[in-house]
């Protein structure tokens, strides 16, 4: 089988994964990490796959002037953020951002170097924007100047800058490589486990046909590592574009034994597609309706906010921002920010919550609860918001499960569902108090750059200042 060698950019970690070619034609088979074989990829010290320098000016953020600060913003509202700190502020917990490094912020108090694969220094570096912002939708401490704060504040942040779209190859014999690859986001979540990260989080998407003979055997060793030694993967689905982010179908009333339609998958979504090892996270909008811009697939979990998106402004000063310039000056408008990314991020923050209140919680616990607690959508787009909106609180508050899986939830015992099965749907979830309202649009800039790969463009994919 020829293999297929992908890297990637631009607040995006490209994965490759090992296809045979399918029968029929648009067919994915089930994920399986019973037979990783590829050797463990290397967690030490992160270096640049070649010498790298940097190629374009860093990005800008702007705040748009149809915003109240001061106020509860429309996530706020939804993800009930103002009563998560009766229960949880993620105290003693360790999340791991693997993206686009992270600026030091003084509403980041407990952020720590993880290194860096792009320039070989210590992560704390964000010329992205990316990682910043996710990282401020976690764990940003509150000020008495607005109403934003993250998730879980008192989270520790462990930056392991693994992407750029502002950096390239400083030898022009090199100009095919881009600065991440397979090979690094793998070594990256080996170094965030051998770190100590609780929960690890990856708003990185890569997308490609699945009839491609892609090879991921670093990315299921590392994640059958993680997963093993009780860290939680979270990931963002990715967003849809017309180039290799195509969405696949829904549920196929056709074909009741195929629920989630593998059958009919045509792209595949990665990290997200190893779905019994990481949490992959698609979107809906402020008002709980499904954000179609998620790149639909069987391997949608949850769904979490990712439109209407606040976060700190990576200048590291403490300041807010909603948007990114569409040109060099701020009077030529702007995109404000959204997708996937950010809804992954949500979902992250929850989960440092859950860790906080109960330690003893492993990765397949935390799946079933967020699964077994979401609010759910119709059947039909179970591929776009998996077993539905997150509800925050119904997963804070959860008293069953793994204690007795009969009784998860807090006002309701949904049917039993082996954790871990890919055909999970909610059918009848707990939530009363309060629908956490998700929204996900394109929201991380991703960048797929080929090296050495027939009939592959270059391309960037808009998913953090929308397309």
């Amino acid at each position: 089988m020829k293999k297929l060698k992908t890297t990637a950019a631009t607040l995006a970690a490209i994965a490759t994964f090992a296809f045979a070619t399918p029968t029929p034609s648009f067919a994915v088979d089930k994920p399986d990490l019973s037979d990783v074989t590829a050797d463990l990829p290397n967690g030490g010290d992160p270096k640049p796959i070649v010498p790298m320098k940097q190629i374009t000016q860093c990005s800008l953020s702007v705040l748009t002037e149809d915003i109240d600060l001061k106020q509860p913003q429309p996530n706020d509202k939804a993800y009930h953020l103002d009563q998560l700190g009766d229960y949880a502020t993620g105290k003693g917990v360790t999340v791991a951002v693997i993206d686009s490094g992270v600026t030091p912020n003084p509403r980041l108090p407990n952020l720590i170097a993880g290194g860096d694969y792009v320039m070989g220094e210590d992560g704390l570096k964000d010329c992205d924007h990316h990682g910043t912002l996710v990282s401020g939708i976690i764990a940003a401490q509150p000020s008495d100047e607005d109403s934003f704060h993250g998730i879980a504040p008192d989270a520790t942040i462990l930056s392991i800058r693994q992407t750029s779209g502002a950096y390239g190859p400083e030898n022009e014999e090199d100009s095919g490589k881009a600065t991440s690859s397979l090979a690094t986001l793998a070594s990256g979540i080996v170094r965030a486990v051998d770190k100590g990260a609780d929960v690890i989080n990856m708003s990185v998407t890569s997308c490609y046909d699945s009839k491609a003979a892609v090879d991921t055997g670093d990315l299921k060793a590392a994640l059958n590592y993680a997963h093993q030694k009780g860290v939680v993967l979270v990931t963002a689905a990715g967003n849809v574009d017309n180039d290799t982010c195509i969405t696949n179908p829904s549920y196929d009333p056709s074909n009741p034994r195929d629920k989630r339609n593998w059958n009919g998958a045509s792209h595949i979504s990665m990290p997200s597609y190893y779905t019994p090892a990481i949490i992959s996270v698609g979107g809906s909008n402020a008002k709980g309706d499904p954000f179609l811009g998620t790149m639909a697939g069987p391997w949608v979990d949850v769904a979490a906010p990712a439109e209407e998106i606040v976060s700190l402004d990576p200048d590291g000063k403490g300041k807010l921002t909603n948007a990114s310039p569409k040109g060099e000056k701020s009077s030529e408008g702007a995109n404000k920010l959204s997708g996937t990314s950010f809804a992954s991020a949500y979902v992250t923050g929850l989960v440092a919550l859950m860790l906080e209140r109960n330690p003893d919680l492993k990765p397949d616990d935390v799946e079933f609860i967020l699964k077994h607690t979401a609010r759910p959508g119709p059947s039909n787009i179970t591929n776009i918001v998996g077993a539905g909106v997150v509800d925050p609180v119904a997963a804070l508050t959860n008293t069953g499960y793994p204690q007795d899986p009969d009784k998860v939830g807090y006002t309701a015992a949904p049917e039993r569902i082996v954790p871990g099965d890919p055909y999970i749907w909610a059918k009848g979830v707990v939530g009363a108090i309060g629908i956490l309202s998700v929204i996900v649009l394109t929201a991380l800039a991703t960048r797929h750059l080929t090296n050495n790969v027939s009939k592959t463009k270059k391309r960037r994919h808009s998913d953090v200042f929308g397309s």
